[in-house]
């Protein structure tokens, strides 16, 4: 029986992705550099990070709590996965994958796009970015963005 996630992915989302991978072998270079990065107990993406705005209990509650809700719906345990705020004024979010498995993954929502989007909308926007770590176009863009640094799949 089919999972929820997999009966709403589309088929040739999947075909690509997986074709992708394949042909760039992401698998092995996904296992080399997470294996660097967890020997150098690399902090990069936290450090990164230092410039936004963490979502917690305490600061952005209400935002906060949708972002539980759909990672609870969703049902991802993989990882942790830390919800951020930046003060960029373009309406967009972003989903960073973190190598280093002591860290969580990260999702970064824009300013712009907090204030204009609707619950509803927003809780759509935390599944699609939550839907790259779950689908793993992350790690796509991850290895992507090591053998090609210019490139940008977004």
């Amino acid at each position: 029986m089919k999972t929820f996630l997999e009966e709403i992915r589309l088929p040739d989302e999947k075909k690509i992705l997986d074709y992708l991978e394949k042909v760039l072998n992401v698998g092995t270079i996904s296992d080399l550099l997470n294996f660097d990065a967890n020997q150098k107990k690399d902090h990069s993406m936290s450090s990164q990070m230092l410039f936004n705005l963490p979502l917690s209990p305490q600061v952005g509650a209400h935002l906060y709590e949708l972002t539980q809700e759909i990672l609870q719906l969703l049902e991802y345990t993989d990882r942790e996965v830390s919800f951020y705020i930046s003060k960029d004024s373009s309406v967009n979010a972003k989903t960073y994958f973190n190598c280093n498995e002591e860290e969580p993954h990260y999702v970064v929502f824009n300013s712009c796009l907090v204030e204009r989007l609707t619950d509803g909308e927003m809780r759509f926007v935390i599944g699609h970015e939550l839907g790259h770590l779950i689908y793993r176009h992350t790690m796509l863009e991850f290895v992507m963005d090591h053998l090609y640094p210019r490139f940008s799949i977004r």
